[in-house]
């Protein structure tokens, strides 16, 4: 994960986001991305997990990585948070 985790730490700044902290778990293989601008909307954050995904799962699959997740501002994480709270509302 050492290539994966230098080539987006390059590419990061290109998108030319205000302020980036990009966090690697490589044991969960998860890469977890903090964009502070204005884009970034909380209507348009599912759609920026998915292409984030797309395109460095590519990249990481160019580098025999296997899978990686990818969460901006913390999407994934909540979405993952509200299903499991749904589920033990469910099971009651």
């Amino acid at each position: 994960m050492t290539n994966l985790k230098q080539l987006i730490e390059q590419l990061i700044p290109l998108f030319n986001f205000k302020e980036t902290k990009v966090d690697f778990n490589e044991e969960n293989k998860r890469v977890s991305f903090i964009i502070e601008d204005d884009i970034i909307t909380q209507s348009s954050l599912s759609e920026t997990v998915i292409h984030f995904h797309r395109a460095f799962s590519l990249v990481a699959k160019k580098f025999g990585e296997g899978p990686v997740t990818i969460d901006v501002n913390n999407f994934r994480k909540e979405r993952e948070k509200f299903i499991i709270e749904l589920a033990k509302a469910g099971a009651k």
